[in-house]
């Protein structure tokens, strides 16, 4: 038994029987290092990473390997889900010196953790050009012993150009020629510029972006979705609804239990990588409903509401938390527990049924992936009617009815790993998710769902002593780490979604002093940006400033949303100022690089357009709201109340009726006439001519 027993981190906890003598991220590793003169070995993966599962079975469960290991290095294991912070240093590293990433990261540093090599997984025996896991460490090994001078020069290069990534970033985007010039185009036309270059990439088949291994691109569908509110152009809205069907029907969706893999290794969203992602499925379901006012597709509306059950069943915590992760593997199988075979479905539903079943998603002899059936929807409900000979009630009755039988008979075999640590950021995007679910479908069920989850962070999650300081994990009434930008961004989110759905003020003054905390804790005033660590951190080699998005949206982005929110809703013009320079000095890089910061390019929406500003007065204005909520829009603020409002600035001087509520558009307070009836309100909007 190692010293990862006793870590909260259920990754950590895998790796604690392991002869390898690991250690968690802390001085009594490094100071080991330093005083015996070591190199560090840090091997950084999540709990459910298939390769990292694989890599300890085939290396670090290995007493030979083990002993190696413990006799040359000093050697820590990292959850990046814990510590995204030294992951993004180490996994910028590895970019540099290989091009590439990915988990499990193996990262050898100097005994003062200054990175000089790196590599993702590595076999136990040589193959495929790849040297075996034990040719690295004797490789390392040597090299630290007698080439010392070459590995203390790549150290010192590497940390240099870990502490210039920011603006390195910038300095390639100022050697870039435009065609056009921003002058010329306009920020629109800079928009437009990214809409078609994001079009050249989307596959009119399968929906998507790019090739295989697919990526939802949820950040990306969402700038797409922006963009047709303001161009009306309905390929913008083509891309986002076939990518969205496309995966629903899919293997990437479980069309049995609800809920979204994280990623499909084809391109055809079949074969899935199993492992299920809180994030993934907050993003998803937000997006989802977003979508569902512009097009309102019943299917859309049933994936959304399948993906919250999924959640609400299997990753949840009973005091209204939510769980981080479902493993890939089970019995050491990827995908095992999600897959079937048709003598197994036939002879649980029947034959009659089966028929039914299986004509709607795909199962056949010998299966479409390795000798089994992934599930997938092959025909609409229509098509099957006709095929069948039965109505399409008839036909969706005995899909409801064979689903939950194979829920019920897949709930007895051996389940995948629960990662369940709750994670302050993925917890606040599941908690907007809710939020934009019951503002699309009025759902007070899911809006008290994300109030739970709040509650729950508020209880947990807060820091002693503190109303505004919070801690990134918590597992088993423990919590560890202080949180980091990408926490208090998502956050601060969620408490303006949860104000804007409940017209409670505690919301927004915890949106506020939140903001205010994260200023003085993480703002560099020399430039603008925000750290992804606080100031009081000291473990850590470099602080960094994480401007892309990545398998969530970018810290830096939402922060400036966050602030240009809050300062139209308080009139905190300085907030205002400081979301305008972000935008500013980010545009040069967006139009370079849009892959990768969608989060940004939302944001450049609102400040193209301005935000709808929309205020409700007088009694029943609850109500209005609800319907308000329900309209396709963006970028849109929504404010109400009994009677004025002095906290608000939006509601200043907005006065309602005796009988009845009044409503205001507005647009940086220049307010149109008063209104009294949504269908009113939804006419004084006008979408600005574009020339599409």
């Amino acid at each position: 038994m190692n010293r990862l027993a006793h870590e909260s981190s259920p990754y950590l906890q895998q790796h604690a029987a392991n002869p390898v003598d690991w250690y968690p991220w802390g001085e009594e590793a490094l100071r080991k290092a330093r005083e015996e003169d070591k190199p560090i070995l840090v091997s950084i993966g999540y709990s459910t990473c298939h390769w990292c599962h694989v890599m300890e079975r085939e290396s670090f469960e290995d007493e030979r390997v083990a002993d190696f290991m413990n006799a040359h290095f000093v050697n820590i294991k990292v959850d990046r889900e814990e510590r995204p912070d030294l992951d993004a240093i180490y996994m910028e590293a590895l970019s540099i010196l290989s091009g590439n990433g990915g988990w499990p990261l193996n990262c050898f540093l100097m005994p003062d953790g200054r990175p000089f090599y790196g590599g993702t997984y590595y076999p136990p025996m040589p193959m495929h050009r790849r040297a075996s896991w034990m040719q690295v460490l004797q490789h390392i090994r040597q090299s630290f012993r007698t080439n010392r001078d070459t590995v203390e020069e790549q150290a010192q290069q590497l940390t240099q150009l870990l502490k210039r990534s920011k603006d390195n970033l910038f300095e390639t985007t100022a050697r870039t020629e435009f065609p056009v010039s921003f002058e010329e185009a306009g920020l629109w036309g800079v928009l437009q510029e990214v809409f078609e270059r994001f079009s050249n990439s989307f596959d009119s088949t399968h929906g998507g972006y790019g090739r295989a291994p697919k990526f939802p691109a949820t950040m990306m569908m969402q700038f797409v979705l922006h963009y047709y509110h303001y161009s009306r152009d309905p390929l913008a809205i083509g891309q986002v609804n076939l990518s969205l069907f496309k995966m629903i029907e899919g293997g990437i969706f479980d069309q049995i239990g609800g809920g979204f893999s994280r990623y499909s290794t084809d391109n055809e969203w079949l074969v899935p990588h199993f492992e299920k992602m809180l994030y993934d499925n907050a993003l998803l379901v937000a997006l989802m409903a977003d979508v569902w006012r512009y097009t309102r597709e019943d299917d859309l509306l049933v994936a959304m509401e399948q993906t919250l059950d999924f959640v609400d069943r299997e990753l949840s915590h009973p005091d209204g938390g939510f769980f981080s992760a479902l493993d890939a593997d089970s019995e050491g199988e990827e995908g095992k527990f999600y897959v079937w075979t048709k003598d197994e479905i036939t002879t649980l539903l029947g034959s009659e049924r089966a028929n039914v079943f299986c004509q709607m998603y795909d199962v056949r002899k010998g299966g479409n992936w390795e000798g089994n059936t992934i599930l997938r929807k092959v025909l609409s409900l229509k098509e099957l009617s006709y095929q069948i000979r039965k109505t399409p009630e008839e036909c969706a009755a005995i899909l409801d009815a064979s689903r939950a039988i194979l829920l019920e008979a897949r709930e007895k075999r051996v389940r995948p790993g629960l990662d369940d640590k709750v994670l302050l950021d993925w917890n606040a995007h599941m908690v907007t998710a809710c939020f934009r679910a019951a503002r699309a479908t009025g759902s007070a069920s899911r809006a008290e769902r994300a109030m739970r989850a709040l509650r729950f962070i508020n209880d947990n999650m807060r820091q002693e002593g503190s109303d505004s300081a919070y801690f990134h994990n918590w597992k088993d009434g423990q919590a560890t780490q202080p949180a980091f930008l990408d926490d208090y961004a998502a956050l601060i989110r969620a408490w303006i979604e949860a104000w804007q759905y409940s017209n409670d003020h505690y919301w927004l003054k915890k949106a506020e002093s939140g903001t205010a905390f994260v200023i003085s804790e993480f703002f560099d005033p020399e430039d603008g940006f925000f750290f992804f660590t606080p100031s009081s951190q000291k473990d850590i080699l470099l602080r960094k400033k994480e401007l892309q998005d990545n398998s969530t949206p970018s810290g830096n982005a939402m922060m400036a949303s966050n602030l240009a929110v809050l300062g139209l809703i308080l009139d905190l013009r300085d907030w205002s100022s400081k979301a305008e320079k972000l935008y500013s000095d980010m545009l040069p890089v967006l139009r370079r690089f849009p892959n990768g910061f969608g989060e940004w390019l939302i944001g450049l929406t609102a400040r193209e357009f301005g935000w709808y500003e929309i205020v409700a007065v007088g009694p029943g204005y609850q109500e209005v709201l609800k319907e308000v909520r329900k309209q396709s829009l963006v970028n849109v603020i929504v404010a109400g109340g009994e009677e004025p409002d002095d906290v608000v600035a939006l509601m200043r001087g907005k006065t309602g009726g005796r009988t009845h509520c009044t409503l205001y558009l507005c647009r940086d307070y220049a307010c149109q006439q008063p209104v009294y009836s949504v269908s009113e309100l939804m006419q004084q909007i006008e979408i600005p001519d574009k020339g599409l």
